[in-house]
């Protein structure tokens, strides 16, 4: 199943364009669809060539480790975009390939020791560094230098200082170069070459703040004109309300967090928000559930019914609240959805009725595939419990036929009118038996009405906590 994203990428593809736009930071909540989004994006687009790094996939020892397994990461994706090395001309000392080469052992050490961290392949990156390192010593073969050993002690200090904001090594001009390559003319059009740091606030805290103040000193440096790395756009991936709960947490609240993470980008952040494109995409969702179910009373999938109809706005209610993301609902598409049934009784006396005759069991079930324990289905609808619409109120009956079942007696009495006291909210109803494909037992709300006032707006989900919290504590056990 995939969500609707067009909308949305021809908001990014023109907050891009913008001309001096090339620090972007693309915020967003957990499990929103970030990284999807970008890759999406981004393969659609022989525009830009692009590098995706995953910082969170690092385990590293020290907080000195972080930029240079970035560095080393950068290097391994350009590698396997078929750079050629013939074009590279590297000038950061015009005979460091010449002691390169020589003392290729205490040079490449340090950086290769770093591959096991991040699991990628060390033959394939050595044999092309050893490579390099020849060609340029054959070159400068016959060179003759008369500062010698100020030159290696210089160069030895690139070698053992790793980290520095003013780094300029031997693979920081190689990574230059190579990006250098990325940037062909592709149908008259400058093809940018584009790093994206994903996930930056899902690691350790010092991490976040070491990245970008590394990436902030070289703006600083070079009067905010270029990218490290020579990269045309860098594109920051994390959520700006996470990032600044851990700041304050780390430096406290009266740092200005504004005025730190301004120089992080250029135009102004971007927010990542596709709430609306999820929810369009909600019934299909619906439709993917597998349901072995032959009550098509109880028929989830029928966009006409009020199940369906019930079942996407509580999604949707959980979706604008954060308390569920597109990665959840991905987990359980195409998944069985198999119900446990067990007898429903009243005053520990049978009524006939099973789980699966009540639509408010299955929401029941569906939130516990959905969400995993009680405990967590509580909270979440505890956060919906200010969102409310008008067309709610015809949900309430779902809960009614549980939640008050020790004033109607699941009697068929169209007669009656019972009524149910939530806070200061009274509704009043009547019940009824149903025969079609199914027999179960409906609620059919007449009135609501708030501080001796007719309404016809009613806070649902604080309605739904109670049925579900009454459900847990009669039948809690049936639900795994």
């Amino acid at each position: 199943m995939e969500f609707e994203i067009e909308q949305i990428k021809q908001k990014f593809s023109d907050h891009l364009k913008v001309p001096f736009n090339d620090r972007v930071i693309f915020s967003g909540p957990f499990g929103t669809g970030k990284t999807y989004f970008l890759n999406s994006f981004f393969n659609e687009n022989s525009n830009y060539n692009v590098i995706h790094l995953y910082p969170v996939n690092y385990s590293v020892a020290s907080n000195e480790d972080i930029f240079e397994l970035i560095k080393f990461d950068i290097l391994f994706e350009l590698l396997g975009k078929d750079v050629e090395f013939d074009k590279l001309e590297i000038n950061h000392l015009e005979y460091f390939q010449k002691f390169a080469f020589k003392n290729s052992h205490s040079i490449l050490a340090p950086f290769l020791n770093t591959i096991p961290l991040v699991g990628q392949n060390l033959f394939n990156i050595y044999e092309k560094l050893e490579s390099l390192s020849k060609k340029y010593y054959k070159e400068f073969d016959d060179a003759q230098v008369d500062d010698k050993s100020t030159l290696i002690n210089y160069l030895h200090e690139f070698t053992t200082n790793k980290g520095s904001t003013l780094e300029e090594d031997f693979f920081t001009q190689l990574i230059c170069q190579l990006v250098d390559q990325l940037k062909v003319r592709i149908d008259d059009n400058n093809c940018q070459a584009v790093l994206i740091i994903d996930d930056l606030d899902r690691i350790d805290p010092d991490h976040i703040f070491r990245i970008l103040n590394v990436l902030s000193s070289h703006f600083d440096k070079k009067q905010k004109s270029d990218n490290k790395f020579n990269f045309d756009k860098i594109i920051l991936v994390f959520d700006q309300v996470n990032v600044r709960q851990i700041f304050q947490n780390k430096y406290g609240r009266n740092v200005d967090f504004n005025g730190y993470i301004d120089k992080f980008y250029s135009y102004r952040i971007f927010e990542f928000n596709n709430s609306s494109n999820v929810n369009e995409t909600l019934p299909k969702f619906l439709d993917s559930i597998l349901n072995n179910s032959k009550n098509r009373f109880l028929d989830f999938k029928n966009p006409k019914s009020f199940l369906h109809l019930n079942l996407i706005y509580i999604l949707q209610a959980l979706i604008l609240t954060h308390r569920i993301t597109i990665r959840r609902l991905i987990k359980i598409t195409n998944k069985s959805f198999d119900r446990r049934t067990f007898e429903i009784s009243l005053n520990e006396r049978r009524v006939g009725y099973t789980n699966i005759d009540f639509e408010v069991f299955l929401i029941a079930d569906f939130l516990f595939l959905l969400l995993g324990t009680w405990d967590e289905i509580i909270s979440s609808l505890e956060s919906c419990s200010d969102f409310y619409e008008e067309n709610s109120n015809r949900f309430i009956s779902f809960c009614l036929v549980y939640l008050d079942c020790e004033n109607h007696m699941y009697k068929n009495d169209l007669n009656t009118t019972f009524n149910h006291i939530s806070s200061n909210q009274e509704i009043s109803y009547k019940t009824q038996h149903w025969h079609d494909y199914h027999d179960s037992f409906l609620c059919n709300v007449e009135k609501i009405t708030m501080d001796g006032k007719e309404t016809s707006i009613i806070k649902y989900f604080p309605i739904l906590i109670d049925t579900l919290m009454k459900i847990k504590e009669n039948y809690g056990s049936q639900f795994s």
